[in-house]
């Protein structure tokens, strides 16, 4: 941890920008410090990150989501020019803030740089996926990671959310070494799109100017729920001169990837609110089972369902007694079976001289008193002389843009 001596004069700012599209008045592509925000002591996880680029010294925001792995914007780790982070510095000023060497760094594969979108009428280029994480070679410590948005945004237009950097601070882009203080800012979500949200600065009735700027990529927009402030999105881009509009990256649609990076990189942190009985900001099935994984369900009888653990009887309404369909002559009298229809399994049926000493002691087979039908079991059965009647078996049938970076 060593404190970065007079970065803020080394700093160039990245110019040759391109012009963007049109969005009303006017928008064009720009590398993405908060503008007309207030210095920040607090949010100790958001710090600044320093990189080579260009052949020279840049600079994005960022924050700890674990304590070795730090969020950012993909642009801040990828791309043309690139860019090279070799420090994370925390505090509200870089020049003496404490400093932690990066170890790894990588930018979600889906990013886009130059996706277009319609919005407003017009074709709009924005960076889709515009996320990153730099990987520390050592634990911060002192310093709590902060929860990232797990849940939907997609109702979120209107909210006003806090967002936190040390980018620029002016509008004149003549002026290139106002970076590297931690500002913050109050703004509204002004809509809500697919992959991000825009803010647009309202300056009607002599509001002053309050806007993100270069320098504060991959910085976070914090929205508090349910009294925890969570990260639902990072800087990514907005107009040239920090005048008209923002754009920022949803975290929610990039949660599966960022838990990845999180088992990758640091995969024995935990989130500190796992185990609570609640799946909350930061936590997924992944990271945290106990609060986020569905928990075992037991048999419920009476469901419709044989489930583990029910039997016939325990839960005779789910798992009813086989019905066994009888089976003529394989050796065995089966319910359902008489030696009426089967002979053969069950036995001939008795005569008269089988069951009375004195018939079956007579010759006379001639009378019919004695029982000598020639139907073998149609004794007694008038007209059933030779049947051998059978009974009837019964059969069973059984799922924008350019970056903000400075």
């Amino acid at each position: 941890m060593r404190t970065l001596p007079a970065l803020a004069t080394a700093m160039l700012l990245l110019g040759g920008c391109q012009p963007g599209i049109d969005l009303p008045p006017e928008v064009a592509a720009r590398t993405g410090a908060i503008i007309g925000g207030t210095k920040e002591s607090a949010h100790p996880a958001v710090g600044c990150l320093v990189m080579m680029v260009g052949g020279g010294a840049g600079i994005c925001s960022g924050t700890l989501i674990t304590p070795r792995i730090v969020l950012t914007a993909a642009h801040c780790v990828s791309g043309s020019d690139s860019p090279t982070p070799f420090t994370f510095i925390t505090g509200p000023d870089v020049n003496t803030g404490q400093q932690y060497p990066v170890l790894d760094f990588e930018a979600n594969p889906a990013w886009e740089p130059d996706h277009v979108e319609s919005h407003y009428g017009q074709q709009i280029q924005i960076g889709w996926h515009d996320v990153g994480v730099v990987v520390l070679e050592d634990a911060v410590p002192g310093i709590d990671p902060v929860p990232f948005r797990t849940e939907s945004l997609d109702n979120m237009t209107g909210m006003y959310a806090t967002w936190v950097g040390y980018g620029k601070t002016s509008t004149n882009q003549n002026v290139s070494y106002d970076t590297g203080i931690k500002y913050k800012a109050v703004m509204m979500i002004a809509d809500m799109w697919p992959q991000g949200y825009i803010n647009l600065p309202d300056t009607r009735n002599g509001s002053p100017l309050i806007n993100t700027c270069s320098g504060d990529s991959g910085g976070p927009s914090f929205l508090k729920m349910q009294g925890v402030e969570q990260i639902a999105g990072l800087v990514s881009s907005g107009d040239q001169n920090c005048t008209q509009m923002g754009y920022s990256t949803r975290v929610d649609t990039n949660v599966d990837w960022i838990e990845s990076m999180i088992l990758k990189y640091d995969p024995t942190w935990t989130p500190p609110n796992c185990g609570d009985g609640t799946c909350g900001p930061g936590e997924t099935k992944k990271l945290c089972a106990a609060d986020c994984a569905p928990a075992p369900v037991g048999p419920v009888c009476g469901n419709g369902t044989c489930e583990d653990g029910e039997t016939t009887e325990n839960c005779v309404a789910d798992c009813p007694a086989p019905v066994v369909v009888p089976v003529c002559d394989n050796g065995t009298c089966e319910d359902g079976e008489d030696c009426t229809g089967c002979p053969g399994d069950c036995g001939e049926c008795p005569t008269p001289e089988s069951t009375d000493p004195e018939l079956a002691a007579t010759t006379d087979v001639e009378t019919p008193a004695k029982g000598q039908a020639s139907g073998g079991c149609a004794a007694g059965m008038a007209g059933a002389a030779g049947a051998g009647a059978w009974l009837p078996i019964a059969g069973f049938l059984l799922a924008w843009a350019r970056r903000r970076r400075s």
